[in-house]
């Protein structure tokens, strides 16, 4: 599934149940709120370029916690290494962060999150 140049993320309204990949891309949001993603099991996200700044607490929970592999959030906003959100994922095997602002990355940033097999700036 893939979204491009969309304005609200609602889109999300009536999806199928599992998602092998889901891409969002150049839409402009600027946080992930919590429950965005209830009901959906997505191996693969890739939120690229919408100006991303902030993951709020409790965005990826539900079946996501166990289903989300890989995770790119390329192209936003950010400039520290979001944890909110992140560290809980259970089964992320694969974390970019890539073409962000981020610049320091301290040395137990990746302490706290469950799953840490592969991290890409």
């Amino acid at each position: 599934m893939y979204m491009f140049n969309n304005t609200v993320i609602k889109a999300l309204a009536n999806p199928p149940q599992y998602i092998d990949s889901l891409t969002i891309s150049n839409t402009p949001i600027d946080q992930i709120s919590e429950g965005i993603f209830t009901g959906l099991s997505i191996r693969r996200l890739i939120l690229q370029n919408n100006g991303l700044q902030d993951i709020k607490k409790g965005a990826f929970s539900g079946t996501l916690l166990n289903s989300l592999r890989e995770l790119e959030i390329r192209s936003n906003g950010f400039e520290v290494i979001p944890e909110n959100g992140i560290t809980e994922l259970r089964s992320l095997e694969s974390l970019v962060l890539s073409d962000n602002n981020i610049e320091k990355i301290d040395d137990y940033t990746f302490l706290h999150y469950q799953s840490r097999t592969h991290l890409k700036k």
